[in-house]
C-alpha cells in the first residue's frame, strides 16, 4: 500500500507547473427550469427536459455524449465538458486557458449555445445558489450510480446533504500551483479569503427547502451536508501543508464508494475509513485508481487535486459570473498579490475562520471577519486583484473585456448589497414570481462571445 500512496504523491508533483504554463479552469452551475413556474425541468420526460438538451448538443453542435448504461450524463466538446450533478443541473467546465479574456469568452460561446436551446425548447436557465421555487423532494435523480450511492450514505449524515445535491448550483475556480510549497501558500489563501466570498457572491437566500434568513443558504446546506468531508481540512492554516498531509486527512475520511470486478463495478463503501479499508481487505488490490476513486469524494471549501480548487462561490447571473475569472485571477496568479494578502491573514485561525463563514453566510457584505466587515475586506480584495492584473495579462487589449466584468463587482461593493439581497429588492418590488427570478437570475444571450 505505501507504493500506491507515494504513486499519488507522485501524481500531486507531477501536477506541479511552471509558471508559463499555468492556467484557469472555470465551472459554473445552471439549472433548467419551465417558464411558467420556473420549476426544475427533468431528466427525462418529453421535449421540455434535461435529456432532450443533451441529444442536442450531440446533434446540432458535435458534443460526443458521456453515458452510463444507456443514459446520456454529460457531454464534451473542444470547449467545454458538461457534467449533469445529482437534481439535473447543468455544470460547464470551460477547457482550461492561459487567458483570462479567453475562458470569459469560452464561457460565453458555451452559454450562447445552451441559450440558444432554451429558445427551441422554450424553458430557461437559472444561475442561484439554491433552487428557488422547486422543493428537494420533488427534483428527479438522474440515472447515476455514483449518486445513488451517495444519496443512501447520506441519510445518516447532515439533514440538508441530499438538499446539497438536488438543488444547489456553485462555481468553482481552479488554479494549477508551481511546487508543493506554492499549493501550501495557495491553499492556505484560498481559504483565508473564503468567508469574503461566501459573503460577497451571497446569491442563494431564497430556497424552497431552508427557511433561515441566510443571504447565502448554500453555504449554511454545505454546513450541514457531512462534517467528514466537507469545510475546513484540518491543518491546511498552518502554512506548512503538504501533498502528504492531504492524502492522510483523506485517509481518515470515511468511504462511500469502492470498486468491484476489475474497477468496472461501483459498490457502497458504507463508510468504512480508508485506512481500515486497506487493513481489513488483505486480499483487496489496492490500486492507485481506488485511492483515485476516494478522493473524488471529498467536498471541502477548498479542495486539492492536481490543481486547487475553490468551491465556495454561489452560481451568478452573467453580470457577476464573469467577473470572478478576473478577480480571482488578479489575486492567486500575480505574487505580488499573494504577498499583499499573505500580510492581511497573519492572524487567521480555524476558529475565526469558521466564525467568519458563519458571519458571511447569514450577512453578507454586512458580515465581520478578522475585525474588518466584509464589505471592507471584498473592496480591498478587489483593489489588489487590480492591481495584479497587470502581472497576469500580457496582451493589454484583453484587459478591457476583464475589466468590463470586474466592474460590475465593484457594483456590489459600493451599493453594501450582495446578489441576494439585490433579488431581494426586485421581489419586493415586483413581487415573487417566475417573471421576477427568470428576469433576475436568467442567462441570455451575449454578444461577445468568440
Amino acid at each position: 500500500m505505501i507504493a500506491e500512496i507515494d504513486e499519488i504523491l507522485e501524481w500531486f508533483k507531477n501536477s506541479c507547473k511552471p509558471q508559463s504554463q499555468r492556467k484557469i479552469g472555470f465551472e459554473s452551475e445552471r439549472l433548467g427550469v419551465y417558464t411558467s413556474s420556473a420549476k426544475s425541468i427533468p431528466y427525462q420526460g418529453g421535449e421540455q427536459s434535461v435529456r432532450r438538451i443533451l441529444e442536442i448538443l450531440e446533434k446540432d453542435h458535435k458534443f460526443k455524449l458521456v453515458y452510463e448504461q444507456d443514459n446520456p450524463i454529460g457531454a464534451d466538446n473542444h470547449l467545454c465538458k458538461i457534467t449533469l450533478e445529482p437534481g439535473a443541473q447543468f455544470e460547464v467546465s470551460v477547457e482550461p486557458e492561459g487567458k483570462i479574456s479567453r475562458v470569459i469568452k469560452k464561457f460565453l460561446t458555451i452559454n450562447n449555445i445552451l441559450c440558444e436551446i432554451t429558445q427551441q425548447l422554450k424553458f430557461n436557465w437559472l444561475a442561484c445558489g439554491c433552487n428557488p421555487f422547486t422543493p428537494c423532494d420533488e427534483i428527479e435523480m438522474i440515472p447515476k450510480k455514483r449518486y445513488q450511492i451517495m444519496k443512501e450514505y447520506f441519510k445518516s449524515r447532515g439533514y440538508l446533504a441530499e438538499v446539497m445535491m438536488k438543488a444547489t448550483n456553485s462555481i468553482h475556480f481552479c488554479i494549477d500551483y508551481r511546487s508543493e510549497q506554492d499549493m501550501s501558500k495557495l491553499i492556505r489563501i484560498a481559504y483565508s479569503i473564503s468567508p469574503v466570498l461566501v459573503g460577497m457572491f451571497a446569491n442563494s437566500y431564497y430556497c424552497k427547502d431552508v427557511k433561515t434568513a441566510n443571504l447565502n443558504k448554500r453555504n449554511l446546506i454545505w454546513r450541514n451536508t457531512d462534517d467528514d468531508r466537507c469545510g475546513v481540512i484540518p491543518g491546511v492554516l498552518s502554512g506548512k501543508f503538504s501533498f502528504k498531509d492531504y492524502i492522510d486527512y483523506a485517509l481518515e475520511v470515511p468511504m462511500m464508494f469502492r470498486y468491484e470486478k476489475e474497477k468496472q463495478d461501483l459498490k457502497s463503501a458504507y463508510g468504512m475509513k480508508f485506512s481500515d479499508y486497506i487493513k481489513t481487505s488483505p486480499d483487496q488490490q489496492i490500486t492507485p485508481e481506488d485511492i483515485f476513486l476516494h478522493l473524488s469524494g471529498l467536498f471541502p471549501m477548498i479542495r486539492l487535486r492536481n490543481y486547487l480548487e475553490i468551491r465556495c462561490i454561489d452560481a451568478l447571473p452573467l453580470r457577476y459570473k464573469l467577473g470572478v475569472p478576473g478577480f480571482l485571477g488578479g489575486l492567486f496568479y500575480s505574487d505580488r498579490s499573494l504577498e499583499k494578502i499573505e500580510a492581511l491573514i497573519e492572524q487567521v485561525d480555524e476558529d475565526n475562520l469558521n466564525q467568519g463563514i458563519v458571519e458571511a453566510s447569514e450577512k453578507g457584505l454586512r458580515g465581520r471577519y478578522l475585525n474588518r466587515k466584509i464589505q471592507n475586506w471584498s473592496e480591498i480584495l478587489l483593489n489588489i486583484a487590480q492591481s495584479g492584473l497587470d502581472d497576469v495579462i500580457e496582451d493589454k487589449s484583453e484587459k478591457h473585456i476583464i475589466e468590463k466584468y470586474m466592474d460590475n463587482l465593484y457594483e456590489i461593493i459600493k451599493s453594501g448589497n450582495t446578489p441576494s439581497e439585490k433579488l431581494i429588492e426586485a421581489v419586493q418590488q415586483n413581487g415573487f414570481s417566475p417573471d421576477t427570478l427568470i428576469e433576475y437570475e436568467g442567462l441570455r444571450f451575449c454578444p461577445e462571445a468568440e
